[in-house]
C-alpha cells in the first residue's frame, strides 16, 4: 500500500491547506498518509523556539526530519517505544534536546492525525 508523507507549508502557506490537499492525495489513492507536517505543527504549537527548518524557511533541519522519522515510525507501528534517555537521544542526533523537548517530539509524533 502506497504511503504519502505529508509535509509543511512553504512560508507563507497554511498548514491546514497542505493537510487538506495530502488528505484528498490519499483519499484519491487509496494510500496511507503520514502527517509530518502536522506533527510540526503540534510540536511548534508547544514550543516555538524548535528549529525545523534551515534558513530558507521550507526544508527539514535535523531536528525536523527526527520529528518526520518520529512520526512515520508511529503511523506505521501505532505508537512509538520508550524515549530513550536524553543522553541516548543526544547522541543518536545532531542537535541538543532538553527532556521537555524530546517529550514533546515523541507526543507530536504520534498525536498528529
Amino acid at each position: 500500500r502506497p504511503a504519502l508523507l505529508m509535509v509543511w507549508g512553504l512560508p507563507g502557506q497554511r498548514q491546514e491547506d497542505v493537510d487538506a490537499s495530502y488528505r484528498a492525495a490519499a483519499l484519491a489513492t487509496e494510500s496511507l498518509l503520514i502527517p509530518a507536517g502536522n506533527a510540526w505543527q503540534i510540536a511548534l504549537g508547544r514550543d516555538r523556539s524548535l528549529r525545523m527548518t534551515v534558513g530558507d524557511g521550507f526544508h527539514p533541519s535535523p531536528l525536523g526530519t527526527w520529528l518526520a522519522a518520529l512520526t512515520v515510525h508511529c503511523t506505521l507501528n501505532g505508537s512509538l517505544p520508550p524515549a530513550p534517555p536524553l543522553a541516548v537521544e543526544r547522541q543518536r542526533t545532531a542537535f541538543d534536546l532538553t527532556e521537555a523537548q524530546s517529550r514533546i517530539l515523541h507526543e507530536s509524533a504520534c498525536a498528529a492525525r
